[in-house]
């Protein structure tokens, strides 16, 4: 185990190392773009534009377990860590027909600041900060068919975890006009516990669940915005911003202001740790921007913080290899 350890460390630090030699990467749009460099911001970002190419290739993949469904019970065990126990009669399709046999399951267990940027799923609900214990997805198949939850069904989710705290709550994940949004669960009957080393979850939902509780309140007081001006090239169309929080498992998104042509956070508590990490793709090229910052109350006569970042040239998976290390 000590020799893992000792190789996962020497692979961060040659990372590391190696991102203090690449002076010569610094931005440089790709010349070999049809159209060329395109420095436009756009609203709406439409789904055939690059930044869209980027967040599916930074996308994990899913563990596939199966089940039998039917009269009894039945158990997976993720790779990932994930216990999911589905009740006796559980599965059926769009019509609530009863599904038996074997049912493929599709699950996500996410605990990584790194795999939330990965997946696109910021921590934060209505603008507000999150601290997460988790993030997990549950998705049934059957042929080429979805299938669901029947009525009055929960699953059983379990999961062990280093950060325990009895604050934790249920929230959903929905999309709004393509902007992904944490909201509190509703129904008492979905709960979560915690035990000795994990949590236990009781839940009649599928998709994305996040175990979490509010960072401070959700008040403007103390709380600032934080903003970043990139090279003209790198615009909402190609690039994604991030908050990566140091001592809390959370991280927010920054979205594009066209009038500005600069990203901008929701409202940040004052006096976190943290990094910004922006994520572009011009043309062919891939790159990554990090900027350590300390989140501090707006001086006089400005609205926030206002960060200058110049990302240099990786390859895609220099930077999932970053991403992994946070």
């Amino acid at each position: 185990m000590r020799k893992i350890y000792i190789g996962v460390a020497f692979i961060i630090s040659a990372f590391i190392l190696n991102a203090c030699n690449k002076d010569t990467d610094i931005f440089v749009p790709d010349p070999g773009q049809v159209t060329g460099p395109d420095s436009t911001w756009y609203s709406p970002v439409t789904a055939l534009m690059p930044v869209n190419d980027l967040q599916q290739s930074l996308q994990l993949s899913p563990d596939i377990d199966s089940i039998e469904a039917g009269n009894n019970a039945d158990t997976i065990n993720s790779a990932s860590g994930l216990q999911c126990i589905f009740p006796p009669n559980s599965c059926v399709d769009s019509n609530g027909v009863a599904v038996n046999g074997k049912v493929y399951v599709q699950s996500f267990l996410l605990k990584n600041r790194g795999a939330f940027i990965s997946m696109g799923l910021p921590t934060v609900s209505n603008g507000n900060l999150l601290v997460s214990g988790g993030v997990f997805s549950i998705q049934l198949q059957k042929g080429d068919s979805n299938i669901q939850l029947a009525a009055n069904s929960f699953l059983k989710i379990g999961y062990s975890d280093s950060l325990l705290s009895k604050q934790m709550e249920l929230f959903d994940g929905v999309i709004n006009n393509e902007s992904f949004n944490w909201i509190q669960n509703s129904d008492q009957s979905n709960n979560i516990s915690v035990g000795n080393d994990g949590y236990a979850i009781m839940t009649n939902g599928l998709h994305w669940i996040n175990c979490d509780y509010f960072y401070g309140d959700t008040t403007y007081a103390n709380k600032t915005n934080v903003s970043i001006k990139l090279p003209s090239n790198l615009t909402n169309a190609n690039t994604l911003a991030y908050i990566v929080f140091k001592d809390i498992r959370s991280v927010m998104n920054m979205n594009g202001n066209t009038e500005t042509k600069q990203f901008v956070s929701s409202k940040v508590p004052v006096g976190l740790d943290a990094t910004i990490v922006t994520i572009s793709k011009d043309g062919d090229f891939y790159y990554l921007g990090q900027q350590p910052i300390t989140t501090a109350a707006a001086l006089s006569g400005t609205s926030g913080q206002l960060l200058t970042i110049t990302p240099v040239r990786y390859s895609l998976d220099e930077i999932k290899l970053y991403l992994s290390s946070l």
